[in-house]
């Protein structure tokens, strides 16, 4: 997985709990084993690196083994197999803080306030929405109202329409 964070810098994570080294590879370092990764108690990897805006092609090397990161923001092939695609955005500009000038006024209670960092996490997926799967019209009962129940409308059997059917000729038991 790949995040962004508000000042630029990128942050890889990979879930390897029984790996003993792991290392970030790309066209960003020329595909050198240079960027090794830090590994948690969790079982997951972690390294942040600073890179310039623009799209890169990487993979994870754990223990001589390649792997491709599906979460990152895309998949493409290469010539050794499926690279993990990196797309860097340019940092976010910093605002400046604002100080009044004596002509302005200035509420105290909303000075002390500190306000919020904008989240550079990736925003969850709505789910789609419960499929309602309703039990076939025969299952459903009728109302208990004391009159007799209408004759249901003739069918076609679904076997007879398909035409003849095919024998099956089954097997004798062993005798044991």
């Amino acid at each position: 997985m790949v995040t962004q964070t508000a000042d630029g810098k990128i942050v890889f994570q990979f879930y390897r709990p029984g790996a003993r080294s792991m290392v970030i590879s790309g066209d960003f370092n020329g595909w050198q084993h240079s960027f090794h990764m830090t590994r948690a108690r969790d079982g997951w990897w972690r390294a942040q690196i600073e890179l310039a805006p623009g799209t890169y092609r990487f993979r994870y090397l754990a223990d001589g083994e390649w792997y491709t990161d599906y979460a990152a923001f895309g998949v493409e092939p290469g010539p050794f197999g499926w690279n993990s695609v990196l797309k860097v955005d340019p940092p976010e500009p910093r605002q400046a803080a604002h100080v009044p000038d004596s002509r302005e006024a200035v509420n105290v209670t909303d000075a002390r306030k500190p306000a919020a960092a904008p989240s550079r996490r990736p925003r969850a997926v709505p789910l789609s929405p419960p499929i309602r799967i309703e039990p076939p019209s025969s299952a459903i009962a009728a109302p208990a109202t004391g009159e007799p129940e209408a004759a249901p409308a003739p069918t076609v059997d679904s076997a007879a329409a398909a035409g003849p059917q095919r024998r099956v000729r089954r097997r004798p038991a062993l005798a044991g």
